[in-house]
């Protein structure tokens, strides 16, 4: 295992509590579009795209549990609700390769 603490790793390899062998992103890069029009006090947000660390376009499958809370805490979104797992390295049902 790494010298560098868990949380501050960009990815992990890791066998999850269901044996499965995984790639788990500590960091994630997320974009969304908005539309703003002067002539209308509406604003319409996208829907937004969650990347594996700076690879936009490459969808993580798993981001470890303090990236999927700072995703909901600062943009509210759930990483579940887009189809990402969210793994807790430090689970004694996870090993960390």
């Amino acid at each position: 295992m790494s010298a560098t603490p868990l949380r501050r790793r960009d990815r992990l390899s890791v066998i999850d509590e269901d044996g499965e062998e995984r790639e788990v992103f500590g960091w994630v890069t997320i974009e969304r579009t908005s539309t703003v029009r002067g002539s209308n006090p509406v604003v319409d947000h996208g829907e937004p795209t969650i990347s594996a660390g700076d690879a936009i376009g490459m969808d993580p499958d798993a981001v470890t549990h303090w990236v999927a809370q700072e995703v909901e805490d600062e943009f509210l979104i759930d990483v579940r609700d887009h189809g990402i797992d969210v793994i807790d390295p430090t689970s004694e049902e996870v090993t960390v390769l």
